[in-house]
């Protein structure tokens, strides 16, 4: 754990947690508090999909992406993609052109706004500010050396 990562943290405060008035124990169940949601990159499949949404919107979903694949190339190889399970298959949800493409889909009434965004949600997730900030193993202790 870098102890300079810690320090900073705690006395830039960028998301205005309030350190300054917590106790060490306080500092530490805040860092650890799983509320940040970040950008993953892990490519996903329709499983995850599936296991996101569920059977009846996950296979609305497919169906149009399906559908809207046989005039757009570029939307098919993304199906395929994302229909690939083996370990080289599946997309980056969370890259600035899938998301740029989602929108575009959007706008184009192939998916509505919320299947877009069931869409966008596999490529983010929730993590703590520790995990966040790439901190392991912060105490009490940690804390108190920080500051």
């Amino acid at each position: 754990m870098s102890l300079e990562k810690l320090q900073i943290e705690l006395a830039i405060d960028p998301l205005g947690r309030d350190y300054a008035s917590k106790t060490a124990e306080q500092v530490v169940d805040s860092l650890y508090t799983v509320d940040r949601v970040v950008a993953d990159d892990t490519p996903k499949t329709f499983r995850d999909l599936l296991r996101a949404v569920g059977g009846t919107i996950a296979g609305t979903i497919t169906t149009k992406l399906e559908a809207a694949g046989e005039a757009d190339r570029g939307v098919k190889l993304a199906v395929e993609a994302c229909g690939d399970y083996g370990s080289s298959g599946g997309l980056d949800f969370s890259h600035a052109y899938t998301i740029v493409a989602l929108d575009a889909l959007q706008t184009a009434s192939v998916l509505t706004e919320t299947e877009t965004n069931y869409l966008k949600a596999l490529g983010q997730k929730t993590v703590s500010r520790a995990e966040e900030l790439g901190l392991s193993r912060v105490r009490i202790g940690t804390v108190m050396r920080a500051r």
